[in-house]
C-alpha cells in the first residue's frame, strides 16, 4: 500500500481516527480497511498507527488509526501544594489545579504529530461520559495541528466527528462509520465536575486525618492504622454495610405464635394454618386454640386456583450483570467488570457499561441465536428450541432505555480458550444464557388455595405445581423450582370434608436480617445513586481491599471489619452527612444535570466545594472522635471480649450454644428460642454483677450511641427524603432554586399563607414531607385536614417550633433541664423530629432515646480550648483501653506553619517524606489549560480520593 505524500492533496482527504485502546484501533482498522491496513510505529511507544485507503463521505481518503490508553491526563494540585508543611489541607478547597500526564507515554506528542496534514478527526472513544471526556482531551492536542484547508458544515468545529458503537463486530463498526455524530461537551464537563469535587474532598480530608493522627496519636495507634482515607463514594458504600450490621447487632427478636392443623383426606396428610396468620399476642393465640380444640373434622369452605407467572428476566445491564456474577458464579464485581471489559475488547461481548435494560427496536435476535445453532456450546440446544418455538416469545418491554448503549449480549461464539480464563468463560456463559432467558417463555405455576372451616375458624392451605413442563426460561437458567405444599391440593373438591389429626400452637421469634451480599450492596448503591454503573464495582472492591469489610467467599456476604465500623461510627458522631448516601447522591444528580445541559459546571463545583469546605471546618474541630472509635475497635478486635471482660458471642455462636443446651437438657422441654433468650438474659445479669454498676467508658458509650443511631435509620425514609438533600450549606435551607425560605426541609413545621385560589388553607399549620423537584413545590401534610397539598415555598412560613436549627444526625449537648438535670451536659445525636410533640428524639450515650425540646439543646461546638481537652481525654481513654501514651496535648489544627517537622519523619507510617513532595513529580508535565483533565487509569477507576497524597516511596513502605 502506497503511503500518501507529506503534503496534503486536493485529490484525497486525510482522516485521523483515535480509539481508546490500541487493540480497538487494530480491530477498527481491520474492519474499515477490509484487511488491507498496514501498521507502523508512531511517537508513542505503545500506540501504533494503522493506515489504509478508503472512502470518506463519498470521496477518496487516507485513514490513520491510533489510540490512547484511557485518559491522557491526570488531575492534580500544583507542585507547591505537595509540601505539607507549607500548605494545610484546608487550602486544597481553593488550590490551583493542573493537568499532568505520564511522560513515558508521549501521547500528547504522538497525537500532535499524527494530526499534521489531517483535515478531519473521527473519535472512536468508548461511548460513555468518560469516553466523551477523553474525546476532548484528544481534541486539545489534535485541533491546533490539523490542516484547516477542508471543512464539513455538519461537523463539530467543522472537522470533528464522533462514532457511536456498542460492539467491535466489523458490521457494527462499519455501520457506526456511516452514522457519525458529534462529541458531547456537556457529558465531558460532567466528568470534569465530579473529578474536581472528588479530588479536593478526598485529598483534603485524607491529608488532614493523616496529619492529625501522626501528630497526636502516632505513638498509640500508628502501628495499627497506616492510612485513614476518605472517599466521597467509598464512605457511603461502607455505610450501607455498617448500617445492616448495626441493625443485626441491635435487633430485638419479637415473639409470635402460629396455629396449625394437620389434616388428612383419602390417605394424604397436609398442613393448614389459621388464616389470620401470626398471632402477636399469646392470649389471643391461646383463645384461638381453645376455640378449635376437640375438632375431628373440618369442611372445605372455598377453593381457588390461579396461574402464577414467573416472568422471564429483563435484558442485562451493567449492575444486573455484576449482581448475577456474584450470585451465580461467585465472581466479585471488580473481577466481573474486568472480565467483561476483556471480552468486549476481544469482540466477544457487547459494550459492558450500560444502564439500559430494554432491547432497541429492530434488534436482530435471530442473528445471535444462529451463532449457537448446531454448535457444541452448552446452551446450543436452548438456542435451537427458541428458534423453533412457535409462537416466538417476545422480550419484555418494561425495562428502562436511558439512551446510552443496548443491553449486554454476546457478539460471537467463543470457546473457553478464546475467553482467556475460567472466570471470563463463566461470565460469557452467564451472559449467553441470560440472553436466551430473555427470549424464552415465562415459567408458570398452578397455584391452589383451599380454605377450611374448623368450628367457625378459618384455616388455609396452599400448594403450587409446575404448569408448563415443556420449556421455560427456568430450564435455561437452572433456577430451582420451588413448589409449595406437601402435595397438590387442586384435586380437593369444594364442600368436601377432611379429618383433623392434630392441632398445634407453636411459638417463634422474628429473625434479624442477614449481612449484605455483594449483590445487595450493588442494588442499594444503584437505588440511592452512589457511584455510576462504571464505578460501582470499584467502590465495592475498595472497601474490601482497604480492610473495611470482610467477604465470606461461600455466601458472598460482607461483614464490616473493626476499622470499617470505627470509621463510620466516628463520622456519624462528627457529621453523618459525610458518610450517608444522600449527599453523594446529590452530587451525582448535579453531575447528571451538567451532562444533560441543565446545570452549569462551574456553579455546581463551586457550590459543592463550598458545602464541603464548611463540613471540613466542622470535621477538623471534632476529629478526635476518630482515634477514640479506632481505639474501641482495636480493643474489641484484640481481646475478642466485651468491655466488661466477657467473651462477645456472635448471633450464630449464641444459637449454637442454645442448640447444645437444648440437646444436653431434653427433659426441660425448652425450644431453641427459649434457651437463646434465657442464656442471653443470664449473661446480661452476670455482666451487670461483674461491673458492679460501673458505667462503660466515654468512648465505649459513644460507640454504642453511634451504632444505635445508625441502626435506627430507615433506608426507605432516607430514599424518600433524598430529593430534599440538595447540596445545602451548613445551617442553610433547601434548594435555592425552589425554596426561598431558609431552613425549609423535610419534617419542617410550617404555616400556610398568601394563597388566593385556596384561601381557606391560609393560617393552617402542617409539616413538609418532600420537595417535588419537577415543579419546585413542597408536599405539605395539613394536620387539621389530614390531607397533603403541593405548595410553593413562598406560601409557607417556617415555624420556630420546627426543630430550630437542628437536623437529623446532628451532634448536640443537652442543657437547662430541671426535671432530669442529670442529663445536662450529655452529648447526643438528633434522630428525628416529632412535629406532634414539638420535640427532638435524641439518642444519649447509654443508648436511651429522650424527647427533648429544641431550647434544651445546643449544637456541639468545639473551640480550641475544648479541642485541647478533648485530645487529652481521648489519649487517656486509649490508655484505659490498653494503648500507650500519646504525643502531645496541643489543640488540633488544620494547618501548622510553625512546625516544619510535622511531616518530616521518613520512618513514619503516616507519610510525608523528607519534603512532603511527590517523588515522581518531575516525571510528570504540567498542562496549563484546566478545562479538560482527569485521568482514570485502570478502566474507569473512580478516583474518589482514597489516596492521601503521600510520596510513592512512603506508600511502598506502607
Amino acid at each position: 500500500m502506497a503511503a500518501p505524500m507529506e503534503t496534503s492533496s486536493d485529490s484525497y482527504v486525510t482522516v485521523l481516527m483515535v480509539a481508546e485502546k490500541p487493540s480497538i484501533a487494530k480491530t477498527l482498522a481491520a474492519a474499515l480497511g477490509h484487511g488491507n491496513s498496514r501498521e507502523r510505529h508512531g511517537v508513542a511507544p505503545r500506540s501504533p498507527v494503522h493506515e489504509f485507503w478508503g472512502k470518506f463521505r463519498g470521496e477518496q481518503a487516507f485513514f490513520k488509526v491510533t489510540a490512547t490508553s484511557g485518559h491522557i491526563y491526570s488531575f492534580d494540585f500544583g507542585e507547591e501544594y505537595n509540601d505539607w508543611a507549607k500548605h494545610g489541607p484546608e487550602e486544597l478547597f481553593s488550590a490551583n489545579i493542573v493537568r499532568t500526564f505520564e511522560g513515558s507515554t508521549r501521547l500528547p506528542e504522538h497525537l500532535q504529530a499524527e494530526a499534521r496534514n489531517c483535515q478531519c478527526l473521527v473519535l472512536w472513544l468508548d461511548c460513555d461520559r468518560e469516553g466523551e471526556n477523553i474525546c476532548f482531551e484528544v481534541m486539545t492536542n489534535v485541533i491546533p495541528h490539523m490542516d484547516k484547508s477542508r471543512t464539513w458544515k455538519e461537523a463539530y468545529r467543522e472537522r470533528i466527528f464522533r462514532a457511536k458503537f456498542s460492539s467491535l463486530r466489523p458490521a457494527d463498526l462499519r455501520d457506526a462509520m456511516e452514522k457519525l455524530g458529534l462529541p458531547n461537551e456537556n457529558e465531558a464537563l460532567s466528568v470534569d465536575a465530579r473529578a474536581e469535587i472528588d479530588l479536593r474532598l478526598g485529598i483534603a480530608f485524607s491529608r488532614f486525618q493523616t496529619q492529625f493522627f501522626k501528630r497526636h496519636f502516632g505513638a498509640q495507634l500508628g502501628s495499627m492504622v497506616k492510612t485513614v482515607s476518605y472517599g466521597p463514594c467509598q464512605m457511603p458504600t461502607l455505610w450501607f454495610c455498617v448500617h445492616r450490621h448495626c441493625q443485626i447487632e441491635h435487633f430485638q427478636p419479637k415473639q409470635y405464635w402460629k396455629l396449625c392443623a394437620q389434616l388428612k383426606r383419602q390417605g394424604d396428610s397436609f398442613t393448614a394454618e389459621a388464616a389470620t396468620g401470626k398471632f402477636w399476642d399469646e392470649q389471643q393465640a391461646l383463645a384461638a386454640l381453645a376455640t378449635v380444640r376437640g375438632s375431628s373434622e373440618c369442611k372445605v369452605s372455598s377453593m381457588a386456583r390461579r396461574t402464577v407467572t414467573k416472568s422471564r428476566p429483563l435484558p442485562l445491564n451493567t449492575v444486573a450483570m455484576l449482581q448475577k456474577a456474584s450470585e451465580r458464579i461467585g465472581v466479585s464485581p471488580g473481577d466481573a467488570m474486568h472480565c467483561a471489559e476483556q471480552l468486549y475488547l476481544k469482540g466477544i461481548l457487547s459494550y459492558p457499561r450500560t444502564e439500559t435494560c430494554k432491547y432497541p427496536p429492530g434488534f436482530d435476535f435471530d442473528e445471535i441465536l444462529r451463532l449457537f445453532e448446531g454448535t457444541a456450546a452448552p446452551w446450543a440446544s436452548a438456542a435451537e428450541r427458541i428458534l423453533r418455538h412457535q409462537p416466538r416469545t417476545a422480550p419484555r418491554t418494561d425495562g428502562a432505555d436511558v439512551g446510552d448503549h443496548p443491553p449486554i449480549t454476546p457478539v460471537r461464539l467463543a470457546t473457553e480458550r478464546e475467553c482467556g480464563d475460567s472466570g471470563s468463560w463463566a461470565l460469557y456463559r452467564l451472559v449467553c444464557e441470560h440472553f436466551l432467558c430473555t427470549l424464552a417463555p415465562d415459567f408458570l405455576l398452578d397455584a391452589t388455595e383451599v380454605h377450611f372451616d374448623i368450628k367457625g375458624t378459618d384455616f388455609v392451605a396452599k400448594s403450587s405445581r409446575r404448569k408448563n413442563f415443556d420449556f421455560s426460561w427456568y430450564d435455561i437458567a437452572n433456577e430451582k423450582i420451588q413448589e409449595d405444599g406437601d402435595f397438590d391440593l387442586s384435586w380437593i373438591p369444594n364442600g368436601s370434608t377432611c379429618t383433623v389429626q392434630e392441632l398445634d400452637l407453636s411459638d417463634h421469634f422474628t429473625k434479624p436480617p442477614e449481612h449484605l451480599s455483594e449483590s445487595d450492596l450493588l442494588a442499594l448503591m444503584e437505588k440511592h445513586g452512589v457511584g455510576t454503573d462504571a464505578s460501582m464495582a470499584t467502590h465495592v472492591s475498595n472497601v474490601q481491599k482497604r480492610g473495611y469489610v470482610k467477604l465470606d467467599d461461600a455466601t458472598r456476604r460482607l461483614t464490616p471489619a473493626p476499622l470499617g465500623l470505627a470509621l463510620i461510627h466516628a463520622y456519624t458522631l462528627i457529621d453523618p452527612a459525610l458518610v450517608r448516601p444522600t449527599v453523594r447522591s446529590a452530587i451525582e444528580n448535579e453531575c447528571g444535570r451538567i451532562a444533560k445541559g441543565l446545570a452549569n459546571k462551574k456553579q455546581v463545583v463551586s457550590k459543592a466545594i463550598k458545602v464541603f469546605e464548611q463540613k471540613f471546618g466542622k470535621f477538623s474541630k471534632r476529629v478526635e472522635k476518630l482515634p477514640a472509635m479506632l481505639a474501641v475497635a482495636f480493643s474489641k478486635e484484640r481481646d475478642g471480649k466485651s468491655f466488661s471482660g466477657q467473651k462477645e458471642y456472635t448471633e450464630q455462636e449464641w444459637r449454637e450454644y442454645a442448640k447444645r443446651k437444648m440437646q444436653e437438657n431434653p427433659d426441660m422441654n425448652f425450644t431453641e428460642e427459649h434457651w437463646l433468650e434465657w442464656l442471653k438474659d443470664k449473661a446480661a445479669k452476670e455482666k451487670a454483677a461483674q461491673e458492679g454498676g460501673k458505667p462503660p467508658s466515654h468512648s465505649v458509650s459513644q460507640w454504642d450511641m453511634a451504632a444505635k443511631a445508625t441502626a435506627s435509620i430507615s433506608l426507605e425514609e432516607l430514599l424518600k427524603d433524598q430529593s430534599n438533600v440538595e447540596l445545602q450549606e451548613e445551617g442553610g435551607g433547601g434548594n435555592s432554586s425552589s425554596s426561598s425560605v431558609p431552613g425549609l426541609r423535610a419534617g419542617a413545621r410550617v404555616r400556610i399563607h398568601g394563597l388566593k385560589g385556596a384561601a381557606e388553607l391560609n393560617g393552617l399549620e402542617g409539616v413538609c414531607e418532600r420537595l417535588d423537584p419537577g415543579n419546585g413545590r413542597w408536599h405539605t401534610r395539613i394536620e387539621s385536614k389530614g390531607e397533603t397539598k403541593a405548595l410553593k415555598a413562598e406560601n409557607l412560613e417556617l415555624l420556630t417550633t420546627s426543630g430550630g436549627k437542628f437536623k437529623s444526625g446532628m451532634c448536640v449537648v443537652v442543657h437547662s433541664l430541671k426535671g432530669a438535670a442529670h442529663l445536662n451536659g450529655q452529648e447526643g445525636i438528633c434522630e428525628h423530629w416529632d412535629p406532634a410533640k414539638g420535640r427532638w428524639n435524641v439518642r444519649l450515650p447509654l443508648g436511651e432515646v429522650k424527647a427533648l425540646k429544641p431550647e434544651n439543646l445546643e449544637e456541639e461546638v468545639t473551640d480550641e480550648d475544648k479541642a485541647k481537652k478533648a485530645i487529652v481525654s481521648v489519649q487517656k481513654e486509649l490508655e484505659l483501653l490498653g494503648f500507650g501514651s500519646g504525643f502531645s496535648s496541643a489543640a488540633p489544627r488544620p494547618r501548622d506553619n510553625n512546625n516544619n517537622n510535622t511531616n518530616n519523619n521518613n520512618n513514619s507510617n503516616w507519610g510525608g517524606g523528607d519534603d512532603g513532595k511527590w517523588s515522581d513529580w518531575r516525571s510528570k508535565r504540567q498542562w496549563g489549560d484546566q478545562d479538560y483533565y482527569r485521568n482514570k487509569q485502570e478502566e474507569r477507576r473512580d478516583r474518589s480520593s482514597s489516596w492521601s497524597q503521600q510520596p510513592q516511596q512512603q506508600q511502598q513502605q506502607q
